[in-house]
């Protein structure tokens, strides 16, 4: 494992502890790797010399056959002892050969101690890397709720709205679905437009002010991100849904009215 990317899971925020563990693990399969391929070089290097001496002891025996004057048909004494070996000797049995440790590949495998331990090694290895680039994983899909809330607080101290006191259960629920719809630039636009708006800010006169469980709900949030609230009014469907009327709407609004064409209609008599 390089410095630079030890150094780079530091800054992801992975446990230093975790990192170097996993950097000795890594390190160790690697040595035992170079020794096994060792070995195993020097097996087939051990084999490819039994396979040329077998090879030239078939040439020899060749060659020996070749040369070798015919046989005479005719079978002295002697010979005839030699071929009728006595009674009370047994043939001699076939020579049972051994394999030598090294030469065969099974027996080769079975007698090598680095091949079990290496094995073991590198799965031990694979899987602290494995938690480790899990860990590294959750961790950047964690919501980051103390920063939404504040970077909530910090408008909202500019803006005079309401602050977050207590990420409830609810809230971090509601905040990992905004997050997985509009990610965190999304949060970051919709404060924005909180912080925009004088209806959320309270300015329109209803006394209503945006608090940080209207930034979470669905319907509010992508209104914010399509800019329905930078107007001075609540957009009417958004009023209709809330059961109250729209700033400048209502009974306020029809007397205000009637009081200015009245005031026109005395001006025209007067003139």
């Amino acid at each position: 494992m390089s410095a630079a990317l030890i150094q780079r899971l530091i800054e992801a925020g992975t446990p230093a502890g975790l990192v170097a563990e996993v950097a000795l693990e890594l390190g160790r399969a690697a040595r035992l790797l170079d020794a096994e391929a060792a070995a195993d070089r020097a097996r087939e290097a051990r084999e490819a010399q039994v396979r040329h001496l077998a090879a030239e002891r078939q040439r020899r025996k060749r060659a020996a056959d070749a040369a070798a004057p015919s046989r005479v048909t005719r079978v002295t004494l002697r010979d005839e002892r030699d071929a009728d070996p006595a009674p009370n000797k047994s043939p001699l049995e076939p020579q049972k050969l051994t394999p030598t440790p090294g030469v065969c590949v099974a027996h080769a495998r079975e007698a090598d101690p680095i091949g079990v331990p290496t094995t073991a090694a590198i799965a031990a290895a694979q899987a602290a890397l494995g938690v480790l680039i899990a860990g590294i994983a959750a961790q950047r899909a964690k919501p980051d709720y103390a920063n939404i809330a504040a970077a909530w607080n910090a408008m909202a101290a500019r803006a005079g709205l309401p602050r977050v006191e207590k990420l409830t259960e609810e809230r971090r629920k509601r905040i990992g679905a905004r997050l997985a719809e509009h990610g965190a630039d999304g949060f970051t636009e919709a404060i924005a437009a909180v912080e925009r708006s004088s209806f959320c800010r309270g300015d329109s006169g209803s006394g209503w002010r945006a608090d940080f469980d209207f930034l979470l709900q669905p319907s509010s949030f992508n209104r914010l991100l399509e800019g329905s609230y930078d107007r001075n009014e609540q957009p009417r469907s958004s009023a209709r849904s809330s059961g109250r009327s729209a700033p400048g709407s209502g009974p306020g609004r029809t007397v205000a009215a009637r009081d200015r064409v009245i005031a026109r209609m005395a001006a025209r008599r007067a003139s």
